[in-house]
């Protein structure tokens, strides 16, 4: 199938027809296939930042690290598969209140984008459709952190396979390893009318 082709069941040839980003995959610790990563960062480039790079958090989207990124297991689609990534970004006064800690929302964009990595990661890995929007992430703050520090932020994949997917992820002042904040994500692959993997 060519990326012409590209229909809301298979989003895989619309990724391959996203631009090249400028991200190192070399870098990113990782047991995927090189062009997997290639294919991965222009995805996260393309929902991050955008085209025109004037979305909502593209500034801050556009400086988390992707370190690590892992998939394993599983026979077929969501039976025994799992995943999980580690990414990092470094806390800018953009990112915090008037008190100059991380500001809750901020944080919860954070955990939204990295708590789905994994399940983009196996999909892409997989060659199948983990394409999915929110429809439930439960948070719990459990301490703050100021400009400066760098966060270290790990995403798994809980259940795959089904309509409805879960993910968690856990937010960490890398310095120390204490836990900022953590989320259990869920999400949903809409139906097949219309374009429905880009909204809701």
């Amino acid at each position: 199938m060519s990326p012409s082709e590209s229909t809301p069941e298979h989003p895989l040839p619309f990724f391959r027809s996203l631009p090249h980003s400028p991200v190192n995959v070399d870098a990113i610790k990782s047991n995927m296939k090189r062009e997997d990563k290639e294919l991965l960062g222009n995805v996260l480039a393309h929902f991050l930042v955008g085209e025109g790079g004037e979305t909502y958090g593209d500034t801050v989207g556009r400086r988390i690290r992707l370190e690590e990124v892992w998939v394993r297991g599983g026979g077929g689609e969501g039976e025994g598969e799992e995943a999980e990534s580690v990414c990092e970004i470094v806390v800018t006064r953009d990112m915090t209140n008037v008190y100059g800690t991380l500001h809750s929302v901020c944080a919860a964009y954070l955990l939204d984008v990295c708590s789905s990595i994994p399940l983009l990661a196996m999909g892409i890995s997989k060659g199948l459709d983990y394409m999915s929007v929110s429809q439930n992430l439960n948070l719990v703050w459990h301490g703050s952190v100021g400009v400066g520090e760098t966060l270290k932020v790990v995403g798994r994949s809980v259940s795959v396979g089904g309509r409805v997917m879960t993910c968690r992820c856990e937010m960490y002042e890398k310095r120390t390893g204490r836990i900022l904040a953590s989320a259990l994500h869920t999400k949903v692959r809409p139906g097949s009318k219309g374009r429905p993997w880009a909204k809701l």
